[in-house]
């Protein structure tokens, strides 16, 4: 591909996606597969596309354009999330928390996989899956006062309050007026006195 028709290639690819996000998706389809015709070989057409079909709600069609993106690049983990999606727009939880796994592995970066994982499942099995996750992203990420707040949420409903308060507890540190922490930490703690109260 020469330099010129890089640049086209660029240029239409950020068009596309610039006006997928202000939800003109007619047009933005248009750029994307003029950017396709410039450069098959690369999958992000495909994975901005998929994009547009899922808002479309046309899960099928998004479905067919991911697996295309892997089909050119099978370590894309915005296809992998993609696919992911599209499970979770039908319903498919199990699939789609194993597809927002597969592309958070592949970029521990995709906190929207990461978000995923979380988003997909109240079982125990899915709660620690989330938790081992969150705490791998925090040894890379420590001041991650977000990501630390939705570990704390993820103990408290496992049962672990301590290590759910002492969570907490840091992040107000640092963040002393965070309402939902300090609202979940009362809460906790709450719990903790009526059950010491009931065993006395």
């Amino acid at each position: 591909m020469s330099g010129y028709q890089a640049l086209r290639f660029e240029i239409y690819q950020e068009l596309g996606e610039c006006y997928t996000a202000v939800g003109q998706l007619a047009r933005a389809s248009r750029y994307l597969h003029q950017a396709r015709q410039e450069c098959w070989q690369d999958p992000r057409p495909l994975v901005s596309l998929g994009v547009i079909a899922l808002k479309e709600n046309q899960p099928q069609e998004a479905r067919n354009y991911f697996e295309a993106a892997l089909a050119l690049k099978p370590e894309d983990d915005q296809a992998l999330y993609g696919l992911g999606q599209v499970a979770q727009s039908i319903g498919q939880l199990p699939e789609a928390r194993q597809w927002f796994q597969a592309a958070w592995e592949r970029n521990p970066d995709n906190l929207e996989a990461l978000k995923g994982i979380l988003a997909t499942g109240e079982e125990p099995e899915s709660l620690e899956l989330a938790a081992g996750a969150l705490r791998t992203h925090l040894e890379r990420r420590p001041a991650d006062l977000k990501m630390l707040q939705r570990l704390a949420d993820i103990y408290v409903r496992q049962g672990k309050a301590a290590d759910a308060v002492d969570l907490l507890e840091r992040i107000l540190i640092f963040e002393p007026d965070n309402l939902e922490a300090q609202d979940l930490l009362a809460r906790v703690q709450g719990a903790d006195q009526n059950a010491t109260n009931t065993l006395s």
